[in-house]
């Protein structure tokens, strides 16, 4: 068996979160699986830095990387309703904003395992 590249479609995905997939009409984005090239470029954006002041404290931009890895990747978001007016969210970063952290967390890792190479073709 030879072994594939990743993907250069995008790929429609449903979280499962809250029960999402359960749904009639359910919560589903359109994300972009990552080669190699775009894995370094966000991992070189990631700096650890000592805090001014401190004694051995240090801190990072990891989430702000996250945050653009996500609004760079996730192309597409549907069927997300702003709690207050009803009315649909489609920005992006909007809904990396104000979405549960465990929906952001699960869509992230989606990105992830759609960027790497699938059970099937791994050969044991």
């Amino acid at each position: 068996m030879s072994i594939k590249s990743v993907s250069k479609e995008n790929v429609k995905f449903v979280p499962v979160y809250s029960n999402n997939r359960e749904d009639e009409d359910p919560l589903w984005v359109m994300i972009h699986p990552l080669n190699r090239m775009e894995f370094d470029k966000y991992a070189k954006r990631t700096k650890y830095f000592q805090k001014p002041g401190s004694r051995g404290e240090w801190d990072s931009n990891a989430l702000e990387v996250q945050k653009k890895q996500f609004i760079d990747n996730v192309s597409e978001v549907h069927n997300f309703i702003d709690a207050d007016t009803n009315e649909l969210i489609t920005s992006i970063e909007r809904f990396y904003e104000e979405s549960p952290h465990p929906l952001i967390e699960e869509i992230l890792q989606a990105i992830l395992d759609i960027s790497q190479m699938k059970d099937s073709e791994i050969k044991n």
